[in-house]
């Protein structure tokens, strides 16, 4: 039977090989590890009444957690990992690398019992893990936060089954994959747009998500919002148009660079505290205007600006 595991077949197919299977090794019940290693995914036809008849130690091996199950497999899996493991705000990373593709059987309820840093931890193992979406309308912020780490693996459908006011409160701690695809990315940001009171947001609250924003929505930020949040948007991995236009905006703000050493203010507004604050959105100052750059505090701003990697070759 070990030959089996080398051949694709498919449900039905597998289903009839389950028959002689049970024949060689017996009840289900009596079914131990080395069994499972010699179904290998044949087991994927294994019915429901069936797999309840697994032993616990036995259900939640290796083998099994990375197969291709079905909801009501995954959910009895899930109940038998409870049962040994324990109550889920007990588990380690190790135990999420353990259930593998079984954490798809948890509750939403069962999933928020897993600590956030076992999340953080575990998250290289969750991105793989094909949930259920339907159990994110029920997660609340915190929820959405831990697995927002998991976002490439996200449909832009999916990201509508969350709740608005769950994904607007998310926003600021969320982290976005640069694999996560731009409809996806594009339906949070609907999310955001579509709130009745995003009308006094700012786009610094979309958090990594704003870099998806259109260069004209970018541009319809009012410059106070810009400068108020520099601190936000400045960490941001904006493309070079979207950098240009919010370096245009400020500059209606600030003036000319010129003019800076005339400035007696402790702060002038091209010096090296707003330079620092302006982080990556500096690599949109042309070179020209670095010409102009201010001597005084010359040396701190040098060293600020030699901080961002991406210059071009004239700046």
């Amino acid at each position: 039977i070990s030959y089996l595991c080398m051949a694709k077949f498919d449900s039905d197919q597998k289903t009839a090989l389950m028959i002689p299977a049970k024949k060689v090794f017996g009840e289900v019940d009596n079914w131990d590890d080395k069994v499972l290693a010699k179904m290998c995914n044949l087991l994927e036809a294994l019915p429901v009444r069936e797999m309840l008849k697994l032993a616990s130690d036995v259900a939640i091996k290796d083998m099994l957690s990375n197969l291709n199950l079905s909801e009501g497999q995954l959910r009895v899996l899930a109940v038998k990992a409870l049962d040994l493991l324990g109550s889920p705000d007990k588990w380690n990373k190790d135990y999420i690398k353990e259930l593998g593709n079984m954490v798809a059987g948890l509750m939403p309820s069962e999933l928020r019992q897993i600590g956030a840093q076992v999340v953080k931890d575990s998250l290289q193992f969750l991105k793989g893990i094909d949930f259920d979406l339907d159990q994110l309308s029920k997660l609340d912020k915190d929820d959405v936060v831990n697995l927002s780490k998991a976002i490439d693996g996200f449909l832009s459908s999916d990201v509508g089954k969350m709740t608005q006011a769950v994904v607007i409160a998310a926003f600021p701690e969320m982290k976005v994959a640069k694999e996560v695809a731009m409809p996806v990315l594009r339906e949070f940001i609907k999310k955001f747009e579509e709130d009745p009171s995003s009308a006094g947001k700012s786009i610094a609250q979309l958090g990594d998500f704003a870099v998806a924003l259109s260069r004209g929505e970018v541009d319809a930020e009012s410059v106070d919002k810009v400068i108020t949040n520099l601190d936000k948007l400045g960490v941001l991995p904006w493309d070079k148009t979207k950098t240009l236009t919010l370096i245009k905006k400020i500059r209606t703000k600030w003036g000319d660079f010129n003019g800076t050493d005339a400035d007696d203010s402790d702060s002038p507004n091209w010096g090296f505290l707003n330079m620092k604050r302006l982080g990556r959105l500096a690599l949109g100052i042309a070179k020209e205007e670095l010409r102009d750059l201010p001597i005084r505090g010359i040396e701190d701003v040098i060293d600020v600006l030699g901080k961002e990697k991406d210059w071009d070759r004239g700046q």
